[in-house]
């Protein structure tokens, strides 16, 4: 695999094989967390530099590490988790801008803080630096000055502490800094002095091994929450998806849904940018700014992927046709940002586009504010001047899923919460709902629009409410659902038992998809498996009675009525079959659809072989018809079984 696929799924599949993310992610405790989100941290630093090579392959991106550590880089762990119960251990540097309850600082000695004050071991001449060259006075200043940061990070509490041994022979004086600060008389410092001897059980106990710490349970949140659609759907859909998602940032397998949607989505930005400038691109910049954003990760095969580009190509060529036809509308703001604050938290998003036109000339009835306008979607309205008159406000969210059905594409508009989201803050930032919201398929080109319906704004606030709730609670039950673990990218990592759905910890396998179960068969699935195979068994058994008591030669219709049950038999038997043979190819993992595409070759199989019965019955039956029979339905499961 290291010789084919780039870096980063290399390190997935480590990570995911080895077990080591789903023993992290199976701890309850803030270290284990902590660990996870360093290992998601690694695993972005490994994308990142991947992307700066020209091959991305696990032994050149090594290399390239090793010339950076070399060279002295030491990126940044993860991020602090503000809410966390827990001790942050910072470098002075990291603390700036940062405020706690009560700060410690410790080793406050002379010779550490501020430092002994040597000079560079390679100096720049002088000319050749940034500013006035470095001198142990301005050194001396610039340590007085982090001091100074250092004791202003506490709000309400400051330590400051200081060790006479730190194993030298001489016992070390306390720092100027802290003479400074607490204004005492250089003389408080003392003295150098000879380390008095302690006793040999003193001496031993240092090196005793400290006691485990004691990871306190986490209260809730009490500040204000930032909130995304993406965050409010997976904690509706699954709290503890949430948590894997966006609390401790289990890094995933690449998907190449995901690779699709965002390269589509960088170019069709760009377009309507350069457009509204009154730049139209041509379809081969189209197809430079897709290849440009596109990354080979995640794809089946080299095939998949090659496929999934030019699907992409043509999805564009034909989204330019349509947006330079007669009539089209250039949008007024593309991929721009808002925010609104919703029951004291901040709800942030981006718009794919907003088209605002003329609105035609209002009637007598359309004329000011109707009469029972839906109550305010946020807590604060910032209305702005109607200057321009009356106005049509369209929302539009672009999706790069494949949706051909007008009917379906409306209701999947109708009922989306980030569409909702979306119109809530408009309304927060220009006083006024839209008028429609839409939403755009790119790959077939249609578009499912609705109007703003304030029932359903209604229902979004209460949804996003409730997971704001929940959030803050750090409620991160799991609430396993049939079709919501269907499409979950977590179950080599989720640790629950409730109701039919199983899933183990140690990082099963996760491929490309969204598989339903990881490891383990569903018990759904295996009931019915035996439920089929005891259907069988009772039609071979009428098989059985109607071939030993009926002569087919005498009797034709006994002859057609056995062929048909034989061939019920048949496909009966060989439905588990094809299921089993389905599960175990795709590495124990259940997809949707299994079991329809099982059935329908079972079905193919059952009635070949009860063709063929009455074909030989006939005396009919010869190797040139048979091929042909096969040869069709062979064909058709084909035809029916081809995936776009």
């Amino acid at each position: 695999m290291a010789h084919e696929r780039p870096a980063g799924e290399v390190l997935y599949a480590f990570l995911r094989d080895s077990g080591l993310l789903g023993r992290l992610a199976a701890s309850p405790t803030p270290g284990a967390e902590d660990r996870l989100a360093n290992v998601a941290r690694f695993f972005d630093v490994i994308r990142a530099k991947s992307a700066l090579l020209a091959d991305d392959r696990a032994v050149f991106v090594a290399r390239h590490l090793q010339t950076l550590i070399d060279a002295g880089d030491d990126p940044a762990t993860a991020d602090l988790d503000p809410h966390a119960d827990a001790v942050a251990v910072l470098t002075v540097h990291k603390a700036k801008g940062l405020e706690f309850d009560t700060v410690f600082l410790p080793g406050l000695v002379a010779g550490r803080f501020p430092g002994n004050g040597r000079a560079e071991t390679l100096a720049l001449p002088a000319g050749l630096g940034r500013g006035e060259p470095v001198t142990p006075e301005r050194a001396l200043a610039e340590e007085r000055r982090l001091f100074y940061v250092a004791m202003t990070r506490a709000r309400n509490e400051l330590i400051l502490s200081h060790a006479a041994d730190y194993g030298g022979s001489r016992a070390r004086r306390i720092s100027p800094f802290v003479l400074e600060a607490l204004d005492l008389p250089r003389v408080a410092a003392g003295a150098d002095a000879d380390i008095a001897s302690a006793a040999p059980a003193s001496r031993l106990a240092a090196f005793a091994r400290p006691s485990d710490p004691v990871d306190a349970p986490r209260g809730p949140i009490t500040e204000p929450l930032s909130l995304s659609f993406y965050q409010v759907d997976d904690y509706l859909t699954c709290p503890l998806k949430y948590k894997y998602a966006h609390v401790l940032r289990v890094p995933l397998s690449p998907h190449h849904a995901l690779i699709y949607g965002s390269a589509m989505h960088k170019a069709v930005q760009l377009f309507h940018q350069r457009h509204a400038r009154g730049d139209v691109m041509s379809e081969q910049e189209l197809d430079d700014v897709l290849e440009a954003a596109w990354s080979n990760e995640g794809f089946v095969s080299r095939e998949h992927e090659e496929g999934r580009l030019a699907a992409g190509k043509a999805a564009l060529h034909r989204f330019r046709e349509a947006q330079l036809r007669p009539g089209a509308v250039i949008p007024t703001y593309v991929e721009r940002e808002f925010s609104f604050m919703l029951d004291g938290d901040r709800v942030r998003g981006r718009w794919d586009r907003v088209d605002v036109e003329p609105a035609a000339a209002a009637g007598p009835a359309d004329e000011g504010a109707p009469e029972h306008a839906p109550p305010p979607s946020a807590d604060i309205i910032s209305p702005t001047l109607g200057m321009l008159g009356r106005e049509r406000v369209t929302i539009t969210d672009y999706k790069s899923s494949d949706v051909r059905d007008p009917v379906k594409a409306r209701q999947r508009a109708r009922e989306s919460l980030q569409l909702q989201i979306y119109a809530m803050g408009y309304e927060a930032m220009t006083g006024r709902l839209p008028d429609a919201l839409a939403m755009h398929f790119l790959d077939s080109g249609l578009v499912g629009k609705v109007d703003v319906d304030a029932k359903r704004l209604a229902k979004a606030r209460h949804k996003i409410a409730t997971a704001a709730a929940g959030i803050r609670a750090r409620n991160h039950a799991p609430t396993p659902d049939p079709q919501a673990c269907s499409w979950c990218p977590y179950p080599g990592y989720l640790s629950f038992e409730r109701g039919p759905l199983r899933h183990s910890i140690g990082g099963g396998p996760v491929t490309s998809g969204h598989p339903r179960l990881a490891g383990l068969m569903e018990a759904r699935d295996r009931l019915f498996n035996l439920a089929v195979f005891g259907a069988s068994a009772v039609v071979w058994l009428l098989v059985g009675l109607v071939v030993s008591t009926r002569d087919p030669i005498e009797e034709p219709a006994a002859g057609v009525v056995g062929a048909a049950l034989i061939g019920l038999a048949v496909g009966l038997t060989t439905v588990p079959i094809f299921w089993l043979a389905t599960f175990g190819r795709h590495r124990r993992i259940a997809y949707q659809g299994d079991w329809m595409r099982a059935a329908r070759r079972g079905a193919w199989m059952g009635l070949i072989v009860a063709v063929f019965i009455v074909l030989r019955l006939q005396a009919a039956l010869e190797l040139p018809i048979a091929l042909f029979i096969v040869a069709l339905a062979v064909v058709a499961e084909a035809t029916l079984s081809a995936e776009r």
